[in-house]
């Protein structure tokens, strides 16, 4: 009983980041200009032969990376199967192998956008699809 109603309470908490109600006070700047029309984005779809540090923290913690787009060769989307969870210290350490870049990770669910400002803090915002 205990192990279902912690997953139950875990689920809803999830739940609760991913939903269009949650608002982020923190005021961030945008991962990627908008107007920037000259994107070049490569997408990977092989991610067993995909080399990149972040790589290693998602297998650390039993998640799948199965595509990846980088935009102009610095910025990441990163997408997951299944559900990512809100476990923001998973999204640190990826953070910390991104040397610190903002990034993106999508999931069945929701996507979780990841900025980095320069003194190496990390802020989430949790969006639906």
């Amino acid at each position: 009983m205990l192990k279902t109603s912690l997953l139950i309470f875990i689920f809803l908490t999830f739940l609760i980041g991913c939903s269009k109600n949650y608002k982020q006070n923190q005021t961030l700047m945008p991962a990627i200009p908008s107007n920037n029309a000259n994107k070049e984005i490569e997408i990977i779809t092989d991610t067993k032969n995909w080399k990149h540090p972040v790589k290693e923290v998602f297998e650390q913690n039993k998640l799948k990376v199965y595509k990846v787009e980088i935009t102009n060769n610095t910025y990441l989307t990163l997408y997951v199967e299944g559900i990512i969870g809100n476990d923001t210290t998973i999204f640190s350490n990826i953070a910390k192998k991104n040397n610190h870049r903002n990034f993106t990770v999508k999931d069945d669910v929701c996507i979780l956008d990841v900025y980095c400002d320069k003194y190496h803090k990390v802020f989430f915002k949790w969006r639906d699809e």
